[in-house]
């Protein structure tokens, strides 16, 4: 059995869940992206409004998002949409646990299915690209993706997976 919980995500986690977003970034992303875009996508300052927008999406009748914890560290977390038909994240920063984006992702991809969901779709980091391929996501297309309301632009990878 896992030491680690799978779970929806509550308002009270959203500075956690920023936290393990910014730590696997900057454990994972380094050899890829250059520093300046890590401090874009993962800045040192939690702030009010990063915080509000992990709170709003939490909220949202539109996503689902659940965090993986345990010993009340939020470890990572994962969003869909089923709306939008969208994968919006997987982030995990290092543990001892391991498998635990696998798991997420699995969790997130049974939820799509049982919402109806035929595909979904996804900006994935140059980094992450190939656990995505592992989970049977598949490259449509390089492309860029805008780092809000900086204007920045990163490299990414247009992923799908079909889910009938």
């Amino acid at each position: 059995m896992s030491e680690f919980l799978l779970r929806p995500a509550v308002k009270e986690d959203a500075v956690a869940i920023i936290e393990a977003h910014d730590a696997a970034i900057r454990e994972k992303a380094f050899s890829q992206y250059s520093q300046d875009i890590i401090d874009t996508w993962a800045p040192a300052a939690i702030t009010p409004d990063r915080i509000e927008k992990v709170e709003k999406q939490i909220a949202s009748d539109n996503w689902l998002v659940i965090v993986a914890e345990a010993k009340k560290q939020i470890l990572g977390y994962g969003a869909v949409s089923f709306v939008k038909n969208q994968l919006g994240a997987v982030y995990v920063r290092r543990n001892p646990y391991g498998r635990i984006g696998k798991q997420i992702m699995d969790y997130l991809l049974q939820k799509a299915r049982e919402n109806k969901c035929a595909f979904l779709e996804m900006d994935s980091s140059v980094n992450a690209e190939a656990f995505y391929r592992s989970v049977g996501f598949k490259t449509l297309s390089l492309g860029s993706h805008s780092m809000g309301q900086t204007g920045k632009e990163m490299s990414c990878i247009k992923m799908r997976i079909d889910l009938t």
